[in-house]
């Protein structure tokens, strides 16, 4: 048995139990928040028939939905971010207009910036998770190979087997590099945030 918790704000576990003689993963999915992740997750699951056969394929997936779910709330971010510093003249592009922070909408634009730090500080505590979950993931499915090719008599790694390495490997090292990028990226958008929060605590006062 191999569970999966994802956590706030689409927090739902992802239970799933492989049975190595008829070869068929069964899942069980639990979920917190209003937020519906089924839908989503059989569209991943049909566009991905011809690996069908892989035990864990439905594990990746689930990373996989996590993944894009916060690259669009750390691009939202960015881009209110972008909307903020012209007003409050606090960059350095000679293309962009340039406000007069003294006519900022402090309280607006305090909201707006705790509001940012917050989602961002989630998704970094998320993707930190994941990482942890795509290894855990990778080891799981090396294990699974192992038994599958040591009981048909297949030598680990042939290619009569799942395959695991070939179709698998490459697909959670693609979701690994997404995450560390986008980690850097959350990293950035935090430290731009508390900038600009540290310039409308000193034009308050």
């Amino acid at each position: 048995m191999i569970k999966l918790p994802f956590y706030y704000p689409v927090g739902f576990q992802l239970a799933l139990s492989y049975d190595k003689e008829s070869k068929v993963t069964y899942g069980l999915l639990l979920r917190q928040s209003d937020n519906n992740i089924i839908p989503p997750l059989l569209r991943r699951l049909d566009s991905q028939k011809s690996h069908c056969q892989q035990p864990l394929l439905m594990a990746v997936l689930s990373i996989e939905h996590v993944v894009d779910f916060c690259n669009e709330r750390l691009e939202e971010c960015s881009a209110n971010l972008l909307r903020l510093e012209p007003g409050m003249g606090h960059h350095e592009f000679p293309s962009m207009p340039r406000g007069n922070p003294l006519e900022l909408d402090f309280l607006a634009a305090t909201r707006t910036l705790n509001s940012i730090t917050n989602k961002v500080g989630v998704d970094i505590a998320r993707l930190g998770s994941t990482l942890l979950a795509l290894d855990n993931i990778l080891a799981w499915g090396k294990d699974i190979e192992q038994v599958n090719s040591t009981e048909c008599g297949f030598p680990k790694g042939s290619s009569t087997g799942l395959e695991w390495s070939q179709v698998m490997d490459e697909k959670i090292a693609y979701l690994a590099d997404t995450c560390r990028i986008l980690l850097l990226g959350a990293e950035y958008l935090q430290k731009r945030a508390q900038t600009l929060i540290q310039v409308v605590r000193l034009l308050q006062i």
